[in-house]
């Protein structure tokens, strides 16, 4: 059988997944070339980890990109990154209409619904070039605004690391090309903090929820009713970012290894751009090794919780949280399922949503089992790293390079799977439908519990 039959028989889920990885070992391979190394020998390993890490833009590191790879090697990390935050399907099926200049196809279509993670195929292809056009539109402004700081500092070099850090905050990567520890020189520069949390955010929220809002500018006189989808990204978006501020602010008001040495507004700066960076980013401002431990441990399920559907961010996303923060205070009310801006929200999504929260919480328990086996790292250090590496985050506590070849696989994986979904993994790789004569509905039981 020839590739292309097996490639047509698969199901969109499969291919997306196995594209990722594709794209992995592809830059995997890159970056273990001479030309892309400028530094000490390294692994094959860390290499396939800065690869992971980038099209997973996650922001996890084993080894500092400064001084590890050359300007080849970090132009293969960006690409890698926009390829990771668009995904693959996305890029290759834009060249595609590009090349083709034509209607794609229906195949093509489920392909970049699922990639983009859209309930409809209707229009698919001006759909992509919209949000290939919006990248560009944020990146583009992101860079020149980043650069005004970096270009004074750095000369020319500045517009290249603008490009190269607005390209990472859009995508939500958090990788950067200072040789610092992440932005902490620039903890309190008003235009790169402003710019990046624009950035994460805008990448964050989805893109759907940017189309709505441009219709809404658009006819600005006459009302244009958001779906409840945005409605719901929006407000739940505004509230975890405040909670996240406020918690911050409160618990590491007088740490003198963050904050506590700074002025009130510059502490209120940080503290606001480590709650937008929460929104799987992976960017900081603050060294995390030095966090009060009850901060780690608020930061967990802010890291769990991640972005938006249909964006660069990961997490179970906000609407996944809300659905299941909704439904454990109506499941007793409301046997149909739950309601939401006088809308009912079905049993299907609800127990999708809890699906998909088990799904990840397994992950993490076997995990953290592995860690507390072969790391000797404290138990809240190494679940903030595996946490981290699923909600495809890239916050860390300092662990990373200190890693060792079991948990750097494990951290791959959890990477891996956080990108492309436990739910899409499970779907592609393990489900298999079964024929109508086996699908068999028992008797009820009834089972005490509590």
């Amino acid at each position: 059988m020839k590739i292309d039959d097996i490639i047509k028989k698969m199901r969109p889920v499969r291919l997306i997944t196995l594209g990722f990885i594709f794209t992995i070992l592809v830059g995997a391979i890159l970056l273990s070339l001479p030309i892309s190394n400028i530094g000490e020998p390294i692994s094959f390993l860390d290499h396939l980890f800065m690869a992971t890490t980038s099209v997973c833009v996650t922001g996890l590191v084993t080894v500092p990109i400064v001084g590890q790879y050359s300007l080849f090697g970090e132009l293969v990390i960006l690409v890698l990154i926009q390829i990771g935050g668009l995904s693959l399907i996305s890029v290759l099926s834009f060249v595609l209409v590009l090349i083709k200049r034509s209607k794609i196809s229906l195949k093509e279509k489920r392909l970049i619904q699922e990639a983009v993670n859209q309930s409809s195929i209707a229009d698919m292809s001006g759909y992509l070039k919209r949000v290939v056009s919006y990248t560009a539109v944020f990146e583009v402004i992101g860079a020149i605004l980043v650069s005004i700081v970096f270009v004074p500092e750095f000369g020319l070099k500045g517009i290249y690391y603008g490009i190269f850090h607005a390209v990472s905050a859009f995508c939500n990567a958090g990788l950067d090309i200072l040789g610092t520890v992440s932005l902490l020189d620039y903890a309190t520069n008003p235009i790169v903090n402003f710019t990046v949390m624009f950035l994460i955010i805008a990448g964050g929220i989805g893109y759907a929820v940017w189309f709505e809002l441009q219709e809404q500018l658009k006819n600005i006189h006459r009302k244009v009713r958001l779906s409840l989808h945005t409605k719901m990204v929006l407000k739940l978006t505004g509230v975890l970012l405040v909670v996240g501020t406020v918690l911050f602010l409160v618990l590491e008001y007088q740490n003198p290894n963050t904050i506590g040495d700074m002025s009130f507004m510059d502490k209120v700066m940080v503290s606001v751009f480590q709650s937008v960076t929460l929104r799987t980013a992976g960017f900081s401002t603050v060294n995390f090794a030095f966090l009060h431990p009850a901060t780690k441990f608020f930061m967990l399920f802010f890291m769990l919780i991640g972005g938006a559907p249909g964006g660069t961010a990961g997490g179970i996303k906000v609407t996944t949280f809300l659905i299941l923060f909704m439904y454990a205070i109506q499941s007793h009310v409301n046997d149909d399922g739950i309601v939401l801006a006088h809308r009912t929200i079905g049993r299907d999504v609800i127990r999708k949503a809890y699906f998909l929260l088990s799904l990840y919480m397994t992950l993490i328990i076997i995990a953290l089992f592995i860690f507390l086996v072969v790391e000797p790292f404290d138990a809240l250090d190494s679940l903030f790293e595996i946490v981290s590496a699923i909600g495809t985050v890239g916050l860390s506590v300092g662990i990373t390079s200190q890693l060792s070849s079991v948990s750097k696989m494990v951290i791959i994986v959890l990477m891996y799977v956080g990108r492309t979904g436990p739910l899409s993994i499970y779907l592609s790789l393990l489900r298999k439908e079964k024929p109508i004569h086996q699908q068999i509905h028992y008797p009820k039981a009834d089972i005490m519990i509590g």
